[in-house]
Parts: structure tokens; C-alpha cells; sequence
């Protein structure tokens, strides 16, 4: 049976250096657009970051989704994808599940390691921690999604006896995607039974379902996301 295609909308919110635009124009438009498309029957709308950039590409993907949520009322909004990083888990947790409830269950987050050695810089994070800070916050998210008490030892964060309200509104939690681009990448996210983020093709879905398979996974039960060829 041949999957089922959707077509999503990607926000790209960058206003390059010379522009006329002001950023309050910019931000107006990117909502007018969102609601275009949710009224237009897109699938999904998707959201990118970066940090410390010369043309104000979007770094508080957070507020600017919760905006989204209570702007639109069937499109699923989701992060395409969100630094992980960057956040505390416990923060990402409460803004996550608000923004979840906030929209009646249809946040998506795809997440990602990062890569530009100035956003490392800036938040003062090395580089060498941003796998094993990103394993830690898919593992402390499914957790506190689910409103009960719970703690936490790991190597970067730690913490006893925290319960994160409100709980989502999506069962069991949002829909977690996995962004990577190289061929470990890609298998480590089959491994942690995500679904997929790519933004390269044809090669990088295969290879995905490929490692599915070999663990005797049923692809049909993961999402892909793409904006490559496959």
C-alpha cells in the first residue's frame, strides 16, 4: 500500500539586511500566512530556528507557535526543527505541552542538534555535549509529559521529585521527529523510535526505513517529513 502524502507549509522568518520590512510587518505577514494556510487545507505548518543572525532569523520559535496555535484551528504546527541544546528540558517541557493544549493536540516537534559553532558560542554550550544534552531532553520530555511526578540523574541535568502541568493534549505526547543529515544520524533516530525531519531525499528516507525495518519496526507507524525530493 503506497503512503499517504501530505503537504505541509514552511515558515521561513528571515528579513535579510537591507530590507524595507520591519520586523513587526514581517511577523503580521508570517501569521496572515499561516492562517492562509490552514484555511487553504494544508496539512502542517512548520516553524525552523537559528541564533544570532544577521537577518533576524526566527530564534523564539516557542512564542511565535503559541501565536500560531490560537491563530489557526486544524493545521498541526510543529518545529522543523527546534535546537535542542539550547533549552532546558523542563522549561521545553511546560511550553510544549501548553502550546499542545493551546491547539487541542496538534503540536509535532522535530528535533535537532544544532550545528553553527556561533549559536554554541552564544548560549556558552559546547558542541561536544550537544548529543548527550539532546538524549536527555527526549527522555526528560516523555516523561514530564506525562503529569506525573518524576526525577531525573542524568550527566547535564538532574533534578527530584518535578511534575510538569499541563499535560498534552496529544496521546501519549506530542509526535517527536528526528532531525539528521548524516548516515549515524539517521539511524540513531530510527533507534529511538521517532518519527523523521529531513530536509535532504530520497537516499536519507530510504536509509531511515531501511534501519525500521532492520529492527522490525512497521514504517507505517512514523511520520517523515520532508522538504528534499524522496
Amino acid at each position: 500500500m503506497a503512503n499517504a502524502i501530505k503537504f505541509g507549509y514552511l515558515l521561513s522568518v528571515r528579513n535579510p539586511p537591507g530590507s524595507s520590512l520591519d520586523f513587526n510587518t514581517l511577523y503580521s505577514e508570517m501569521f496572515r500566512q499561516a492562517e492562509f494556510a490552514d484555511q487553504a487545507g494544508f496539512d502542517s505548518l512548520w516553524l525552523t530556528e537559528h541564533h544570532f543572525t544577521d537577518d533576524g532569523y526566527l530564534a523564539a520559535i516557542m512564542p511565535v507557535l503559541a501565536a500560531i496555535a490560537a491563530r489557526t484551528t486544524r493545521v498541526s504546527i510543529g518545529t522543523y526543527v527546534l535546537l535542542a541544546p539550547f533549552y532546558h528540558p523542563l522549561r521545553l517541557a511546560e511550553d510544549t505541552a501548553t502550546i499542545d493544549v493551546m491547539s487541542n493536540g496538534r503540536l509535532r516537534l522535530g528535533i535537532g542538534l544544532g550545528y553553527r559553532g556561533e549559536e554554541f558560542d552564544g548560549f556558552q554550550i559546547s558542541r561536544k555535549q550537544r548529543l548527550g544534552r539532546t538524549l536527555e531532553t527526549i527522555e526528560i520530555l516523555k516523561r514530564a509529559w506525562t503529569g506525573e511526578c518524576f526525577s531525573f540523574a542524568g550527566k547535564y541535568f538532574q533534578f527530584h521529585d518535578v511534575r510538569v502541568l499541563p499535560r498534552p493534549v496529544s496521546k501519549p505526547h506530542p509526535e517527536l521527529l528526528w532531525g539528521g543529515m548524516a548516515p549515524a544520524a539517521i539511524k540513531r533516530g530510527a533507534e529511538l523510535d521517532l518519527s523523521f525531519a529531513c530536509n535532504l531525499g530520497h537516499r536519507e528516507v530510504t536509509l531511515y526505513r531501511k534501519t525500521w525495518q532492520q529492527l522490525g519496526k512497521a514504517p507505517g507507524a512514523y511520520g517523515i517529513v520532508t522538504s528534499g525530493i524522496v
